[in-house]
């Protein structure tokens, strides 16, 4: 393969979700980028996303259904297997936005990121366009604090950079993107790439998952992601999780 395409791993968790997945699919496939590792891991699913799935069976790299122990297992099997040189994952309620991939094909082949993320566009049920979502500069402790910086589904990183950091914490099931990213830049030495194009949109909708469903385990997996690399303290806690996360909007203000 030429190597103005590298070769880019998606992996898509499912359990449940026949009313979003074929978009989801149709979004990766419809991307037509040449060098495309599609991998998609269902937790055994009682509708039909799995039927919808093997649809596609020639398009996609690899599928399974089978029992998991949550999304962050699903993800890091997938990760297990990928491929590429770069890696991503898109839920199956979200979807690429058209070109995306190349786009970060391109990036990739001029700095050799280690992480890039851009911005996503917020969707409702029926692909309506809701908001876009601005991706912002970050750092460790402002990611520990609850930053929404990085737009998952819009964010793509070197596997390179992925093993170096030991992949995705298991043990954490609900916030295991931002315990990743907190892995990422707690590293010495990491480039970073933040562009101001929308890669993705993200799917708002009711079954959708997210931590006003689980408040309890959200706020003790939080409490454990800051232990795990700093002590808890107030000024961290005003500064990084009020004063750095809305500077901008503070200044607009002022």
């Amino acid at each position: 393969m030429d190597e103005k395409y590298p070769r880019i791993s998606v992996i898509t968790p499912n359990y449940n979700f026949e009313k979003y997945i074929e978009r989801t699919i149709t979004s990766v496939l419809d991307q037509k980028y040449p060098n495309l590792e599609y991998i998609i891991y269902d937790g055994g699913s009682t509708d039909k996303s799995y039927e919808i799935i093997k649809k596609y069976d020639k398009y996609i790299s690899f599928h399974a259904s089978e029992d998991d122990n949550g999304q962050t297992h699903a993800l890091s099997k997938g990760f297990n297997r990928a491929t590429g040189d770069i890696l991503a994952w898109l839920n199956s309620d979200d979807t690429f936005q058209p070109g995306a991939l190349q786009k970060v094909a391109d990036i990739y082949n001029f700095t050799k990121f280690d992480l890039l993320y851009g911005d996503s566009n917020k969707i409702d049920i029926h692909d309506k366009f809701l908001k876009r979502v601005k991706s912002k500069k970050t750092c460790l402790k402002a990611i520990l604090y609850d930053q929404f910086a990085i737009p998952q589904m819009s964010s793509f990183w070197s596997k390179n950079f992925y093993e170096k950091v030991g992949g995705l914490d298991l043990d954490y099931k609900i916030i295991m993107d931002r315990a990743l990213y907190a892995r990422f830049f707690s590293q010495t030495s990491i480039n970073v790439v933040r562009i101001n194009d929308v890669l993705s949109n993200f799917r708002i909708h009711s079954e959708q998952s997210g931590s006003r469903y689980y408040e309890t385990p959200y706020s003790v997996e939080k409490k454990r992601l800051i232990s795990d690399y700093t002590s808890e303290n107030i000024f961290d806690h005003l500064y990084y999780g009020f004063l750095f996360k809305n500077w901008a909007r503070l200044l607009r203000v002022l």
